[in-house]
Parts: C-alpha cells; sequence; structure tokens
C-alpha cells in the first residue's frame, strides 16, 4: 500500500527542550492500553511515580494529571522528558511518538500530514520558497475500511490534487485564488450530489485546460460560502476556548475588525499589510494547500467535498487576519517567526479538538 506525506515529513525531528511551546504544557496526556500495562508493570521508584500521576477522566481512558502549571508531571525542568530519559523514547504512549502527525486512511492509501500546532513543524514548511508537494512509499498493506466505497477514491484524489495545484497556479490576489478553488469545490460537489463520479474527472481536465490556455478561472461568491469577516469572526466565537494565546488572539481580532463601522480601518491596515507582504504570498498559497491535503481526502467518508474547501479558506483567512493584528502591534511589521506563530496558534485552538473542528465544518455543511 502507499504511505503519501508531505515533502517535509522525514526531515522533522523533535526539538524536545529547544522548543518555546511545548506539546507537554496545556494539552491532556492520555495513556493507551499497551502503554498503560507497561507503565503498571515498571517496577521501584519510578514506577510509583508513574502510577501516582495516573487519572482515570472516563470509562476506559487513562491520562497524566497536569500539574497547577500545565505541564505534564513528567517534564523537567530543563524542558525534557523524564519517562524518556529513564526508559527510552519506545517507552512513550502513542499520543506522544504520534504527534505532531495526523493519518488519513482509505482504500490503499495512508496520509500522514503534520499539524502546524508544533513549530518545528512550521519552521520546515515555511523555510523554503517551494510550493507545498508530497512524496509516495511502498509499505505493508493493512485491511481497507469498509465504510468507504472505493468508486470515489481515485477521482476524489484527482479532484484534491488539482485543488491544491490551483493554490499555486497563475498570479493573482488571495481572495481571487480562494474564489476561484471554492468555484471548482461548488463543482465537484454538484458531482458527487449527482452520484457522479466519472464527471468529476472531467471537471478536472476542463480546469486544466483554462489553466493550460491561461483563461480566466470561474469564480464563485466567496461571501455567500464562507461569510464575511463579521460572519466568520461569530463562527468562531463559539469554539471552545483551548489555549490563552488563542483566546487573546482572536479578542484582539473581534475588538479591531469585527463590527461594521471597523471596515474601512481594516481594508486601510490590509492594504499596508499586503505591501508589507509583496512577494511573500506564497506563505498563503502553501497555508491554503496544507488545509486541502489534510481534511479534503476525507470526502470519501461524508461525500462533502465542499465543506472541506470552505473550511480551508476560512481558516486562511482567519490566520491572515491574525496576522494583520500581528503586523499592527509590531509597527507595521511581520517577520517569519510570526507567521510561524500565528499559524501555530490557529492550529493548536481547532486542528486539536474535534468539537471545535466539527462545529467550524459543520458551519459549511450545506454551502456549495
Amino acid at each position: 500500500m502507499i504511505l503519501r506525506v508531505p515533502d517535509y515529513y522525514r526531515k522533522f525531528s523533535c526539538i524536545a527542550g529547544k522548543c518555546k511551546h511545548s506539546c507537554c504544557i496545556g494539552w491532556e496526556i492520555d495513556i493507551d492500553e499497551d502503554t498503560l500495562a507497561y507503565y503498571r508493570s515498571i517496577p521501584g521508584a519510578f514506577g510509583e511515580r508513574l502510577k501516582s500521576h495516573m487519572q482515570e477522566e472516563e470509562e476506559d481512558v487513562v491520562s497524566f494529571a497536569l500539574g497547577n502549571n500545565g505541564r505534564c508531571p513528567f517534564l523537567n525542568k530543563e524542558n525534557l522528558c523524564d519517562i524518556c530519559i529513564e526508559l527510552g523514547e519506545e517507552a512513550l504512549s502513542e499520543v506522544c511518538t504520534e504527534y505532531p502527525r495526523f493519518v488519513t486512511e482509505y482504500g490503499n492509501v495512508r496520509e500522514k500530514s503534520m499539524a502546524l500546532s508544533c513549530e518545528e513543524v512550521g519552521r520546515l514548511m515555511f523555510e523554503e520558497k517551494t510550493p507545498f508537494s508530497w512524496e509516495e512509499m511502498e509499505i505493508p498493506d493493512f485491511p481497507e475500511d469498509p465504510d468507504c466505497d472505493p468508486v470515489w477514491y481515485e477521482p476524489l484524489e484527482k479532484a484534491r490534487d488539482f485543488a491544491v495545484r490551483l493554490c499555486r497556479e497563475g498570479v493573482c490576489s488571495l481572495e481571487e485564488r480562494l474564489s476561484a478553488i471554492l468555484e471548482f469545490g461548488q463543482e465537484i460537489q454538484e458531482s458527487i450530489r449527482e452520484e457522479q463520479d466519472d464527471q468529476i474527472e472531467k471537471t478536472v481536465l476542463s480546469w486544466e485546460t483554462l489553466l493550460k490556455e491561461n483563461k480566466p478561472l470561474p469564480k464563485a461568491d466567496t461571501e455567500r460560502l464562507i461569510g464575511n469577516l463579521e460572519e466568520r469572526l461569530a463562527m468562531y466565537k463559539d469554539l471552545e476556548i483551548l489555549d490563552e494565546e488563542w483566546e487573546g488572539m482572536f479578542q484582539k481580532v473581534e475588538t479591531a475588525f469585527g463590527r461594521e463601522e471597523h471596515s474601512g480601518f481594516y481594508q486601510e491596515s490590509l492594504k499596508k499589510f499586503q505591501k508589507c507582504m509583496t512577494g511573500r504570498e506564497w506563505e498563503y498559497e502553501k497555508l491554503l494547500a496544507y488545509f486541502l491535503f489534510r481534511y479534503t481526502m476525507q470526502t470519501v467518508y461524508d461525500y462533502n467535498f465542499m465543506r472541506h474547501m470552505c473550511y480551508g479558506a476560512a481558516s486562511v483567512l482567519m490566520v491572515r487576519d491574525m496576522d494583520l493584528i500581528r503586523f499592527l502591534e509590531k509597527g507595521e511589521t511581520f517577520t517569519m517567526e510570526d507567521r510561524i506563530d500565528t499559524a501555530r496558534i490557529y492550529s493548536r485552538e481547532v486542528e486539536h479538538s474535534e468539537e471545535n473542528l466539527e462545529m467550524l465544518q459543520e458551519a459549511f455543511q450545506f454551502r456549495g
């Protein structure tokens, strides 16, 4: 079978104590069954230490109780893991060894993406001005999910891959790019509604022809599909707050731009920011491709291509609004460190909460 990963995937290595925003702070650390049995078998003082910090939150779910400062009890003062030091990296729970990786499986394909909530992933992704791409390798087979209809695998892959291509093809504004991608998404969704899997490939071919012949791409009504700024902020306002950084950043965005009377200030600030970002538009193109790669193939389960496209577009605009606040706060400057940081804050709040992710995606459920 095929393992498909971003081109920077194999470069990743946890930077441990050098990380400014440790994944061992502020997040619950669940212990999988096999690791739990192993921890309970550890003798001596360290075994007792392991057991003393375990808590059963609900039936069959055991985790480490975080300290009052939100730190994992095994994160030492050097921000290194005492479990790794004492027992080796292979002794870590599955949630620790897998982070920041996320998996989507369908047919004979396993796709692994890496979350931007990890600052090192952000560095790897944005360190080079290259389009988002992925690589494939053969891995041992595993049983296919019977809930997936294989007839959709290939056409949806072609649609997703072309959508990622649209993230980088041509010279246009971010708004124009999002509008074209959302229009493409609507056409693909229509084929899914009509249960015409063969029509998806025809749609992709027709759009490829437009690109090849350098013709204008069809555009969608972006505000109708993902809302205007005020409407989008209302969607995000209802999220479960997971992190103080997100809460503070969102409040700043809402206060500065969240009302209709703020429109003039927003547009004026955005023009200044866009001028500052001249030559760096590729960062948003790559960010959009990241979201589309990670989520769009979930369509094989929910048959809603459009909601993943809308979620990706709205996510990029939300991150840009966070960027705009950072730009204004720093005297109209915006560094690559800022880029990595705002993407990290967004990812940590949204991508690691099934409730938050589902809430946003459901907002686009019947659009398109």
